[in-house]
């Protein structure tokens, strides 16, 4: 039986280094599924997730090979991580490799207004974990890092809906949001006067998608809130933003619902 062990994965792979394109290809192509299934989890990994010649042939390899969900999913992470640490040629092999295998959501995210590098980046944080907490955090990071005068209300709503097209991703969307209070409550240096204002419009954005589905929807998504804020004892402390604060009147769909389940004596925090 072949040892598909990291250690020797990384030895079958190493010839790539100083192959030619040729025959790096002929190598990987046979073993993208080994390194793709272990890439985050091993240090004997990274000279190849660091490596110019190496990343261009798993770019072939994307190209010629559609991968799995599973597969994007490792490959996304490693973009992801890579890039703060990458040089500028290493970014855009990476971003390339990203367009490769979301090019289907970056199409949509560059219909939203972003150029391809940012609709690139944004696909790859979206699809980077299977953790849905983390991909939402991501997503958000990535939002939150443009300011405000780019990153509107609008221009969130649609990336928002272009990544999220069902009552569950809405939902999850709408979830991890609110319980993520980090940008109000950090002293953070990184944290900006800008950086809050594309906050509050990330808050508008998902409230204008909760807005715009049907009631029965927006009951359950906030009754699911209400009892998940209940069952772990969170405070206006422990949640994005308070709704007894929020000018729900704006929003009338939501307001009825509100007023519907106070009937009921829930009040959401």
């Amino acid at each position: 039986m072949e040892n598909n062990g990291p250690e020797i994965i990384a030895q079958r792979l190493e010839p790539i280094l100083s192959s030619s394109f040729e025959e790096g290809y002929s190598i990987l192509k046979n073993e993208y599924k080994n390194f793709l299934s272990n890439i985050n989890d091993h240090p004997v990994f990274d000279k190849f997730k660091n490596d110019n010649k190496f990343l261009l042939v798993l770019s072939q390899i994307c190209i010629s090979h559609p991968l799995t969900y599973e597969e994007r999913v490792y490959c996304n992470a490693m973009i992801y991580k890579q890039m703060n640490s990458a040089n500028d040629f290493t970014k855009s092999t990476l971003i390339n490799i990203g367009f490769i295998i979301n090019r289907i959501i970056v199409y949509k995210l560059m219909n939203c207004g972003l150029d391809i590098f940012l609709s690139t980046y944004i696909a790859v944080a979206r699809k980077s974990s299977f953790d849905v907490k983390d991909n939402i955090s991501r997503l958000n990071f990535c939002i939150n890092c443009v300011g405000p005068q780019f990153m509107t209300v609008q221009r969130i709503t649609d990336i928002y809906c272009a990544v999220a097209d069902t009552y569950e991703e809405i939902s999850d969307l709408f979830y991890y949001l609110m319980n993520d209070p980090y940008v109000y409550i950090s002293d953070s240096s990184w944290i900006t006067p800008e950086v809050k204002q594309t906050a509050k419009n990330m808050d508008y954005a998902v409230i204008n998608i909760l807005e715009s589905i049907p009631v029965e929807e927006i009951e359950r998504i906030l009754l699911n809130y209400y009892e998940s804020c209940k069952m772990n004892r969170a405070t206006v402390d422990d949640v994005r933003f308070s709704f007894k604060h929020f000018e729900v009147h704006k929003f009338p769909k939501i307001a009825s619902v509100l007023d519907q389940l106070s009937r009921t004596h829930i009040y959401l925090l």
